[in-house]
């Protein structure tokens, strides 16, 4: 039972990490994304 836990334990933990890594990638994407769209309205001029 403790053995079955622990392993219910490491395979929750390997998902979360997989998790936390798709979370970075997709947060680096929109940080990107962002500056891009910064340089585009920084293009524009209000009169």
């Amino acid at each position: 039972m403790v053995v079955s836990a622990m392993n219910n334990i490491g395979d929750i933990t390997r998902e979360n990490l997989v998790s936390v890594e798709q979370l970075s990638r997709f947060a680096e994407g929109l940080s990107t994304q962002s500056i891009k769209l910064g340089q585009l309205v920084a293009q524009f001029r209000v009169s």
